[in-house]
């Protein structure tokens, strides 16, 4: 197998649109922007099984102080996963000759990594692609990483009833108000809106600017959607959804504005709604990783889908880890 960047746009999408592990987020003008966002090189690279493609990862390349740090995805883009994802000749081939396959795009991929010489190397995986031996076996860390997932081809009846008492109840008591879903572009509502909720949290809103989320809907306006939740002419919540191929996403939002209405449970039902009528299979509530969030969106029954981590850093490495996680994503904007 042999690694080589992919200059080839066409190529690229093709790829990421055939592949069962590709999401949006993989997509070559979303790499694209985070890039032109983030102060990051794109390096979308491509594994080829002679001329054939079986696989890509983008990876990011920040400089700081002369030192090469590698991300897929970079900080601060508010992309839940990215990583390696393998073609649809994956999953045709029997489980030696996938792991096969696996173990030499590991093998390219950490190879041409190491000749950058980094001090710190991200990689997190989507929640559908489980085996991530050959990176352990490389001396990578691994990490799981969360996410919520309810299953589209329930009857909605039967959906509902896996709901619980308390979820239920909240769905029928904001049935009583008068509400509005709006589709909007406006980001600078979006971003403050958020922006004051980590706040409250003592953090910092783990997005660059709303200038990069209005490129991205500007990119992909079939993809990308956001909206917004009146109630008597004021916002009280909003959710920025992704939804391509088989699943729709909601993929940041939810912000509890006021306590009079639980938007939480009647945004989540009503876009499920809308994810069940328009064909999707999947319903992600993304993110199951906050343990203080978790016991609310547990409350749809949702399925727990695992995904990765994985990590590779040396001391300076560990530095620069300690001081964002510690200093910069916990900093309140003033």
């Amino acid at each position: 197998m042999t690694i080589r960047l992919i200059p080839d746009k066409g190529l690229w999408d093709r790829f990421v649109d055939d592949s069962p592990y590709a999401l949006l987020f993989h997509k070559w003008d979303f790499l694209r922007t985070v890039e032109k966002h983030a102060g990051a090189r794109l390096l979308p690279y491509g594994l080829y099984q002679g001329s054939q493609l079986v696989g890509i990862c983008p990876v990011f390349r920040q400089r700081q102080l002369n030192l090469n740090f590698l991300f897929s995805p970079p900080p601060r883009t508010g992309v839940p996963y990215l990583g390696l994802a393998m073609g649809r000749l994956y999953d045709q081939v029997r489980q030696r000759r996938r792991e096969g396959y696996l173990n030499d795009a590991v093998a390219e991929l950490d190879g041409e990594l190491r000749g950058m010489a980094p001090r710190f190397v991200s990689l997190t995986t989507v929640p559908e692609f489980g085996d991530v031996r050959p990176f352990l076996w490389a001396g990578y860390e691994a990490r799981a990483n969360y996410t919520y997932v309810i299953d589209l081809r329930q009857p909605l009846d039967e959906i509902w009833r896996g709901f619980d008492d308390n979820c239920r109840k909240n769905i029928k008591h904001c049935e009583g108000h008068r509400l509005e879903i709006r589709e909007s572009t406006s980001t600078r509502e979006f971003f403050d809106l958020m922006t004051a909720r980590y706040g409250q949290q003592k953090l910092r809103f783990p997005v660059l600017s709303p200038g990069y989320v209005a490129d991205l809907l500007a990119a992909f306006p079939d993809h990308l959607k956001l909206y917004y939740l009146y109630s008597d002419g004021a916002i009280i919540g909003h959710e920025l959804i992704c939804q391509y191929k088989k699943k729709m996403m909601l993929w940041m939002g939810e912000s509890l504005i006021q306590r009079e209405v639980p938007a939480n449970y009647y945004l989540r039902w009503e876009f499920l709604k809308r994810a069940k009528a328009a064909g999707f299979e999947q319903f992600e509530i993304q993110g199951a990783m906050v343990r203080q969030l978790c016991g609310n969106k547990a409350r749809f029954n949702p399925e727990l889908s695992c995904g990765f981590v994985l990590e590779k850093k040396d001391t300076v490495g560990r530095l620069a880890e300690w001081t964002y996680q510690n200093l910069v994503k916990r900093k309140v904007l003033s």
